[in-house]
């Protein structure tokens, strides 16, 4: 199971970095128009930013020792990721003409990627969390009788019975009646 959890991390990484590269080189939004930068140039900026930030947490995720922490990070992923998604035409607009770059390369990658990306990290967290928890025992005292919890937490071997209410003794450590 940590196997496949460390599998996913570097997946996450893997995924992103494509991204990234695929925004810069292919992918990319729409270049300068007479010394002006369109509006989708800065989409793709905004895309960039949140790509490196969730490589960024891909990586810490992977360094983590604990399982939670580790769901935490992929909790916190989703959200960044479905971000990227409706950044470009959404949140910052997109040239309007069907046969720029922005719009038939860079929007559609960047959604695919994103959905990618967060159905990912939500896979990652459910399998952090369930590689977090300890085994189940069931503990035994020498006698192969179940403890009860209470009894786990303190480390006790033998079950004690609790006197009854009449046998009840309050002793006085000051000697005061």
């Amino acid at each position: 199971m940590r196997n496949f959890v460390k599998l996913l991390e570097i997946t996450k990484i893997i995924i992103g970095g494509i991204t990234l590269l695929g925004i810069l080189v292919y992918f990319h939004a729409c270049g300068k128009h007479k010394d002006l930068y369109p509006s989708c140039h800065w989409a793709q900026n905004a895309v960039l930013a949140l790509v490196a930030l969730l490589i960024v947490l891909a990586l810490l995720a992977l360094v983590m020792p604990a399982g939670r922490l580790k769901a935490g990070i992929s909790i916190a992923m989703v959200p960044t990721a479905l971000l990227m998604c409706i950044i470009p035409g959404f949140i910052i607009s997109i040239c309007a003409n069907e046969s720029m770059h922005c719009v038939s390369r860079f929007r559609p990658f960047t959604i695919v990627m994103g959905l990618v990306l967060a159905g990912l990290a939500l896979v990652h967290t459910f399998f952090a969390i369930l590689s977090s928890r300890p085994p189940k025992t069931d503990k035994k005292n020498e006698e192969g009788i179940k403890m009860s919890s209470r009894q786990k937490k303190r480390g006790e071997e033998d079950i004690q019975e609790t006197p009854m209410d009449d046998e009840w003794t309050f002793d006085d450590p000051e000697g005061i009646e």
